[in-house]
């Protein structure tokens, strides 16, 4: 049995989304009432231009159902879609290299001033800044200089 990976492109501008499916017919119905109920990037770019009649659909290649979401991963990397966020198969170290900017952005925002070291550090490692020597001796030191 075979599958398809197909182009759903916008007809108004470049934008264009990279899917697959073993049977397109039933994908194209399914998508028109998705569209609908979910609230999803690319559900709502479908939205605001127009809606599923202002796109056109074209199979770009047949394959064998085994081998759909590496013909698909292959495609997204070749053709680079605006509209696909997730791609198939991706490993963690292609995801985060992809990702760098937001990954970086995500990790500055959350950053958290210890309030007896008054030293700042991520989420991530606050905890384990909690029980460093550092941070007990000034806990310690901070609190002989309250009982006095």
């Amino acid at each position: 049995m075979n599958g398809f990976i197909y182009k759903l492109k916008c007809k108004d501008t470049d934008d264009f989304f990279i899917g697959s499916t073993t049977n397109l017919k039933k994908a194209l119905t399914n998508l028109k009432c998705v569209i609908k109920t979910r609230d999803t990037p690319l559900f709502n770019y479908i939205k605001s231009h127009g809606g599923l009649s202002n796109f056109e659909t074209s199979v770009i290649l047949k394959c064998p159902i085994n081998l759909l979401n590496l013909y698909k991963k292959q495609q997204i990397n070749l053709l680079n879609p605006s509209l696909n966020i997730v791609t198939p198969l991706q490993t963690k170290q292609e995801y985060n290299q992809k990702n760098r900017q937001k990954i970086n952005a995500y990790k500055k925002s959350r950053k958290i001033k210890c309030d007896v070291c008054y030293k700042v550090y991520s989420a991530d490692s606050i905890q384990r800044h909690y029980k460093t020597k550092k941070h007990i001796l000034n806990k310690k030191k901070e609190i002989k200089i309250i009982v006095i």
